[in-house]
C-alpha cells in the first residue's frame, strides 16, 4: 500500500496492522516504510501495537496524499493510475529486499507455537 509516492482513499476508509495481535511481523515492507512515512512512535504504535486509524489520520501521517468523498473516489484518482506506476520503479530494489526479509521472518513466526495460539485467540475473540 505505502510503496509509492503518492496515495489516494476514500474517507471512510480506515488502516490496522493487526501483525501482533496474530504472533506475526510486519509484511509488505511496512517494517521499512512505516517509520520513513509517520516516524518511529506512530510506526510503532500501529505495527506492534495494532493501532486502527481512519483515512484522514493515515493522511496526517504521511501514508495517504488525499482523502476524497467515497462517491467521488474512483473518478478522482483513476486517472493517476499510469503516472503512480512510474513513481514506484524507483524504490522497487530496496522494497525488494526488505520484503525478502519480511517473508522470512513470517515464516519463521508461522512455525512457532505463540504464533498459532495468538491466531487462535484472535480468531475466538472476533467470533463471539
Amino acid at each position: 500500500m505505502v510503496q509509492t509516492s503518492v496515495q489516494y482513499y476514500p474517507c471512510l476508509g480506515w488502516f490496522q496492522t493487526p501483525f501482533s495481535a496474530l504472533g506475526q511481523s510486519p509484511e509488505a515492507c511496512s517494517s521499512y516504510t512505516f517509520p520513513k512515512l509517520m516516524g518511529s512512535l506512530k510506526a510503532n504504535e500501529m505495527l506492534l501495537f495494532n493501532k486502527k486509524i481512519t483515512a484522514v489520520e493515515a493522511c496526517k501521517l504521511g501514508l495517504v496524499t488525499e482523502v476524497f468523498q467515497d462517491a467521488n473516489f474512483q473518478s478522482e484518482v483513476w486517472s493517476l493510475v499510469y503516472s503512480k506506476q512510474l513513481s514506484r520503479q524507483f524504490d522497487t530494489e530496496i522494497l525488494h529486499k526488505v520484503n525478502d526479509a519480511e517473508c522470512e521472518r513470517l515464516l519463521e513466526r508461522w512455525q512457532s507455537e505463540d504464533c498459532m495460539e495468538a491466531i487462535m485467540k484472535f480468531f475466538s475473540k472476533n467470533s463471539k
